[in-house]
C-alpha cells in the first residue's frame, strides 16, 4: 500500500512535533518552601511553583520525625494545572497528628513523566505544651 505524498508529509510533521515536544520536556522546578507554621500537632506548609515545566505535574510532602515518629510519612499528590503557562502558584498542606515538641525533617517534591526534583530537607519543631 503507498502512501500518498500528503499523507507522508502529515506523518513527518506529526513525528517532528512529537520529537520537538519530548526534546522541550523538562523535570519539574524545584518548588520554593514560602512558610512552615506549627502548632502542638500539626505543622501548615506553604510552597511555590514558580512555572510548570511539562504537564501534568504533580506536588507532595514528605517528612519524618527525627525522634517519637522516625518513619516516612507521605502526603497525598497536588496535580498542578494542565496550563503549562500557569506561574506562581502556590499550595498549602497541612501535616496532622504530630507529636509535640518533636522536630520534623521535611521536602517537598515535583514529580512529571520525566522524574523528580525536590527542595532541600528543611526542619520545624511543633510547638510544647509544658512551659
Amino acid at each position: 500500500m503507498w502512501l500518498s505524498l500528503a499523507e507522508v508529509k502529515h506523518r513527518v510533521n506529526c513525528f517532528i512535533s512529537f520529537l520537538l515536544l519530548y526534546i522541550a520536556a523538562s523535570l519539574p522546578n524545584v518548588p520554593v518552601v514560602i512558610d512552615v507554621s506549627v502548632t502542638t500537632t500539626t505543622a501548615t506548609i506553604s510552597y511555590l511553583i514558580t512555572a510548570i515545566a511539562y504537564t501534568p505535574e504533580r506536588y507532595r510532602v514528605e517528612y519524618w520525625g527525627l525522634e517519637l515518629q522516625p518513619y516516612l510519612n507521605i502526603t497525598d499528590f497536588i496535580y498542578s494545572s494542565l496550563d503549562i503557562t500557569v506561574t506562581n502558584q502556590t499550595f498549602i498542606v497541612t501535616l496532622t497528628g504530630l507529636e509535640e515538641a518533636n522536630t520534623y525533617s521535611f521536602v517537598v517534591v515535583a514529580v512529571n513523566c520525566l522524574g523528580n526534583t525536590t527542595t532541600k530537607v528543611m526542619n520545624f519543631t511543633t510547638l510544647s505544651t509544658c512551659k
